[in-house]
């Protein structure tokens, strides 16, 4: 009775000893193949996220240098006009003194303007 109940057992001890039968090769095959494929989805998707990563980022560095000489022109701009409205507000200044110079002195002498 005891030997009936340990066969099964020792049939499966000795099946483990033995080499792989044909059906245990085509089913590690076929697993190799599938645990494949997921390594190659699982690349494939990395390096998709790699390359929208990448493209997004030269997006944004693309529209920051477009901001940065927008910025840099517009600074320029109005550097300009300040410049030119202190320019002619001293030529306005410069011209109502030596106009009030002229009425002191009591004569009109052309004052050589410098520039």
């Amino acid at each position: 009775m005891t030997a009936l109940e340990c066969l099964p057992i020792l049939f499966k001890t000795m099946l483990a000893l033995a080499p792989p039968s044909l059906y245990e090769r085509l089913l590690a095959l076929d697993e190799e193949k599938v645990e494949e494929r997921v390594r190659l989805r699982m690349q494939t998707e990395y390096e998709e996220a790699e390359v929208l990563a990448k493209s997004a980022l030269a997006a944004a560095e693309a529209r920051a240098a477009r901001t940065l000489e927008a910025e840099s022109r517009a600074t320029g701009m109005v550097l300009d006009a300040q410049l030119d409205v202190t320019r002619h507000g001293v030529e306005r200044w410069r011209d109502e003194q030596l106009e009030d110079t002229r009425r002191v002195n009591g004569h009109g002498t052309d004052l050589v303007k410098r520039g």
